[in-house]
């Protein structure tokens, strides 16, 4: 994901401390999956599965205090549809975790917006998915949606709210990536745009569809801000690869310094990879953090271990992610073929210094991508 802000250098030595010492230091709790819109991209399966009440919710966050955690992310489904949220944070907050929340705030009122600015949550994550009422709505399948969005980030920022504007890039909306960079400037966030669009976690690939096309990608990837930050990142893996660093790095900080607890209580490596390390519903989280089978599969995974991503040369481009590959190869160390795709995209524009042209995209889109190879199998989330 791509943020028009550098993560301060404290906060990098922090997370590299809680990787080395294995703590996890930034959870992310999903509290329901109930939501009031039907999002095209969504890549959730609903259940109608008991949710975690509040008192089991309020004994998981004293659990996650004593093992560490400092950053707490609430988020759903739609966080806002439990009436019993403001209980949940005004808990994480005596407890003295640095709380956000991911919503798409159309359920927010003055109420939630006064008391979420008095208990100091650090920052609201807002979904938007078009600069205008017709791109959004149509990925929201909720007319209104967007009006209702943006007059709650606006109530949110007078009320002193920290706002920062969550956009996911896909075919719908990548080609106004401009339009929703000036809306996020004029609201007075701080927009973030993330290219990857998931399979769902029942493994079915039919959201694959919803995937920016090659010229607009390239385009995306070719804007002055965007690229600019696309090559710091990418110079600094040059750089590690160089000195070898790159093959002995984890390729994420899930089971490290981060994890995901759904809304049945359990702790999962990651929202995006949907690896089960056991329930909190019956063990502790200490127990399963620190002795969980599945949770230390995932946390012996380093890039050298990629049997074909180590060899790739896109690999300094490549910002593949494990859950994608886990759940469209079933296999934790196989490659992402979408990453391949974008990978290769983002060098040809970093070669180029811009907008590569036609004949370049044509011979990307004919080139093949690093093969895939069945190895690791692990349960799938149903």
């Amino acid at each position: 994901m791509i943020s028009c802000a550098t993560p301060a250098g404290a906060a990098q030595r922090m997370t590299s401390t809680a990787t080395r010492a294995n703590v996890p230091l930034a959870v992310l709790f999903q509290i329901t999956n109930r939501c009031n819109l039907d999002c095209v991209h969504c890549y959730q399966v609903r259940d109608q599965e008991r949710e975690l009440s509040l008192d089991e919710i309020a004994r998981i966050l004293a659990e996650l205090s004593q093992a560490g955690t400092l950053y707490l992310s609430l988020t759903g489904g739609e966080p806002f549809v439990r009436p019993d949220l403001r209980a949940i944070v005004e808990q994480a907050r005596r407890l003295r975790f640095v709380v956000s929340i991911k919503t798409n705030a159309v359920l927010l009122g003055e109420e939630e917006m006064a008391w979420l600015s008095d208990l100091g949550v650090v920052q609201v994550d807002v979904s938007v998915y078009g600069p205008t009422a017709a791109v959004h709505d149509r990925v929201t399948k909720h007319p209104g949606s967007f009006v209702a969005t943006l007059a709650a980030i606006g109530g949110l920022r007078a009320a002193g709210v920290n706002v920062q504007m969550a956009i996911p890039l896909m075919r719908t909306n990548i080609e106004a990536f401009e339009d929703l960079l000036g809306l996020a400037r004029r609201l007075g966030c701080r927009p973030t745009f993330d290219p990857q669009i998931s399979v769902k976690e029942d493994c079915n690939r039919g959201l694959a569809r919803l995937r920016s096309h090659d010229d607009a990608m390239a385009r995306f990837f070719s804007h002055p801000e965007v690229i600019e930050s696309y090559r710091a990142e990418v110079e600094h893996r040059h750089e590690a690869a160089r000195t070898g660093a790159l093959l002995r790095s984890h390729p994420c900080g899930s089971c490290h310094n981060f994890c995901h607890i759904d809304h049945l209580g359990r702790v999962r490596a990651c929202n995006a990879l949907p690896i089960i390390g056991g329930s909190l519903r019956e063990r502790s989280f200490t127990e399963i953090w620190r002795d969980s089978e599945e949770l230390a599969t995932v946390r012996r995974v380093r890039v050298g271990d990629l049997p074909i991503c180590r060899e790739c040369e896109l690999i300094t481009y490549c910002t593949r992610c494990q859950g994608d590959a886990y759940l469209e190869a079933g296999d934790l160390l196989a490659p992402s073929p979408d990453a391949c795709r974008r990978a290769a995209l983002l060098r040809a524009v970093l070669d180029k210094g811009g907008m590569p042209d036609a004949a370049t995209l044509a011979g990307l889109a004919q080139a093949p991508l690093p093969g895939q190879r069945a190895r690791t199998h692990l349960p799938v989330l149903l």
